[in-house]
């Protein structure tokens, strides 16, 4: 019995069949590699530019009376919504102590600790009163405090801050 292996055009034909093959699959990954990077170099800019607004919403502190006022500012150019003071805090060099804290009634009566919008460039205020850990007030106003706030930028990420100026993180 004998083989019949074809005719050498048949082979030629095959062999740059073959090779074009192989250029096209190479070519492919190379054009879906530079894709990958173009997109993941996209999305690295995004989160940047994210970053940067959300890093234009502050809290800054000030007294007012025996009272904390804590001031939120939305320097960016774009709404945040679902704003909300989480905590504050006594540093360790906050001149004093306490254990909770809640919005004084005697100088504002409906002060918020929570807003569903900051429209841009607008400051809200809210006035807190320190409670020790019977609820007592604390008259001694702290030099210091870290205040926590939460909030919602305009594409649904939820970021936190702090009034230092840390660097905004996406909340959990």
């Amino acid at each position: 019995m004998s083989v019949n292996w074809g005719d050498a055009p048949t082979w030629v034909g095959s062999l740059v069949a073959l090779g074009f093959s192989v250029t096209a699959w190479r070519e492919t990954r190379k054009q879906r590699e530079r894709l990958e990077a173009s997109e993941q170099k996209a999305e690295t800019a995004a989160r940047l530019a994210a970053e940067a607004e959300a890093g234009q919403v502050v809290s800054s502190l000030g007294w007012n009376g025996g009272s904390l006022e804590v001031t939120i500012t939305n320097g960016s150019v774009r709404p945040v919504t679902q704003v909300e003071i989480l905590d504050v805090a006594p540093t360790p060099s906050s001149g004093c102590d306490w254990a909770s804290w809640t919005p004084n009634q005697q100088i504002h009566p409906n002060t918020p600790t929570s807003w569903a919008v900051i429209s841009p460039g607008q400051e809200v205020r809210s006035i807190l009163w320190l409670r020790d850990a019977d609820g007592n007030r604390i008259s001694q106003v702290p030099t210091e405090a870290e205040v926590i706030i939460r909030f919602c930028d305009s594409a649904g990420r939820w970021w936190q801050r702090t009034p230092d100026g840390a660097a905004g993180t996406e909340a959990p």
